[in-house]
């Protein structure tokens, strides 16, 4: 199984201000992928899951949220793997990132 690094209580983003209209959506986004990430689990259907863990590797740190990349690649290996229960502290590791992540825009 892998290990998961805890996450600090606040994790503070810095974002150029020209994307600031772009946050919310792509934010927005990555909830409904814990859905999704839920869903797939339940299916075990790991193929959608390495689709969303790629898609977070190649995108997060486009938009600054460099941690996401990190995790998106380990959700990649997890799923390639089909280790559910990675794939699940992968999915709670992004809850808990977006449920501490502060974006500061400069």
């Amino acid at each position: 199984m892998m290990t998961n690094r805890p996450l600090p209580v606040r994790i503070l983003v810095h974002i150029k201000p020209e994307i600031r209209d772009l946050i919310p959506l792509f934010l927005e986004n990555r909830r409904k992928d814990i859905c999704r990430l839920g869903e797939s689990l339940e299916r075990s259907d790991f193929k959608a899951a390495y689709i969303i863990g790629h898609n977070l590797a190649g995108i997060g740190g486009a938009y600054g949220f460099n941690l996401l990349t990190e995790i998106g690649r380990k959700m990649e290996l997890a799923s390639k793997a089909e280790n559910a229960a990675d794939v699940r502290a992968m999915t709670a590791e992004i809850d808990a990132y977006l449920n501490n992540v502060e974006v500061i825009y400069e």
